[in-house]
């Protein structure tokens, strides 16, 4: 699998002072995070990357007429705020799979015409989400639970290992995060939030 990373933060945007300054927002219902407007527009980036080395050569080319510091160094910081997250979630990190907490944005609707179906609670406008397991996978992201609850949940419904249950949910989770079905945050303290 090619590396690359995910947002475990929400985009909370751009605020305009009554000065007419703009400060950038990410962060998660607990944790306000401030960026600086390239360091926004690097994370924003992160929605689109194919892997990890292409999108810092890209970066590199597009930070350069904004700031002096290096694409490896904005990297790092948002790595250190617990902002973005390499995709493949290692089951060994326990205490890392409880502290990321996954919304699932969207209405189940279910099975229709031989396709699984998402969309928005009015049903006005329904998605094609694909397969019956990512279907599965993307309807246990309710009420705000941690990827490690996610992933015992796929195992004993399917019957399969911890192991075979985080696999598939690494095989969707950046096509759920890019195309904003599913958000993940990462809140310190996680495993003491009700499951």
């Amino acid at each position: 699998m090619t590396e690359m990373y995910i947002q475990i933060v929400r985009d909370l945007g751009v605020l305009e002072e009554e000065s007419g300054k703009q400060k950038y927002y990410i962060g998660t219902g607990l944790n306000l995070i401030q960026l600086k407007q390239h360091e926004y527009d690097v994370w924003r980036s992160i929605k689109k990357m194919q892997s990890i080395e292409t999108w810092r050569n890209s970066m590199r080319e597009r930070i350069r007429s904004t700031t002096a510091e290096r694409i490896e160094d904005i990297e790092q910081k948002l790595l250190n705020l617990k902002t973005i997250h390499t995709l493949s979630i290692d089951c060994v990190d326990i205490d890392l799979l409880k502290k990321l907490r996954v919304i699932r944005n969207g209405c189940a609707i279910g099975q229709r015409d031989g396709f699984w179906i998402m969309g928005t609670a009015d049903q006005k406008r329904m998605f094609e989400l694909g397969t019956k397991d990512e279907y599965q996978i993307w309807t246990e992201a309710s009420s705000y639970r941690s990827l490690y609850t996610i992933m015992l949940s796929v195992s004993k419904k399917k019957n399969i290992s911890v192991d075979e249950a985080l696999i598939l949910i690494n095989k969707v989770t950046k096509n759920f995060v890019r195309s904003g079905i599913w958000t993940i945050e990462y809140v310190e303290g996680g495993a003491i939030l009700n499951e």
